[in-house]
C-alpha cells in the first residue's frame, strides 16, 4: 500500500465513521457521532481547514473487531465469520466476507468504519 491514509470523501462520512484531524499536537482521533457533525466536517472540506485523514483498513483494525488471525495469514475469524483479507505494497485489495452459507467476494472496504458498517448490515 502506498499510504497508510487517504483523503476522505464528504460522501463517506456517517454516524460513527473515524477519522482523524490535524490539530496543534499532531493527528486527534475523531468520531462522528451526529449528523452536525457530518455538516460542520463538510463546511471545513469546502474551506479546506483542519486537514483530515482516514486511515486505510489494515489487520489491526480487523483484529480491533473482535477477529483473531488464523493459522492462513490473510484470514480472520470470528465465530462462523471468515474474513479473507487481501494486500500488498502497492495498492489495496478487496476483502472476502464467508458466513454460513453466504460468501461476499470482492468486496471493496476502504477503512474501518465501513468494514463495521458492513459487518452490522450482515447481522455480524
Amino acid at each position: 500500500m502506498k499510504d497508510k491514509y487517504y483523503t476522505p470523501e464528504i460522501e463517506e462520512f456517517h454516524v460513527g465513521f473515524e477519522y482523524e484531524v490535524k490539530g496543534l499536537k499532531g493527528w486527534d482521533k475523531k468520531i462522528v457521532s451526529s449528523s452536525q457533525d457530518i455538516l460542520e466536517m463538510e463546511e471545513l472540506m469546502m474551506r479546506s481547514l483542519n486537514p483530515y485523514r482516514v486511515k486505510y483498513l489494515d489487520r489491526e483494525d480487523i483484529e480491533s473487531l473482535g477477529f483473531k488471525q488464523t493459522s492462513n495469514r490473510n484470514n480472520f475469524r470470528h465465530g462462523d465469520t471468515l474474513i479473507y483479507f487481501r494486500e500488498n505494497k502497492d495498492e489495496l485489495y478487496p476483502i472476502d466476507i464467508k458466513l454460513k452459507k453466504e460468501t461476499y467476494r470482492f468486496l471493496k472496504i476502504k477503512n474501518k468504519s465501513e468494514l463495521k458498517r458492513l459487518l452490522k448490515q450482515l447481522g455480524i
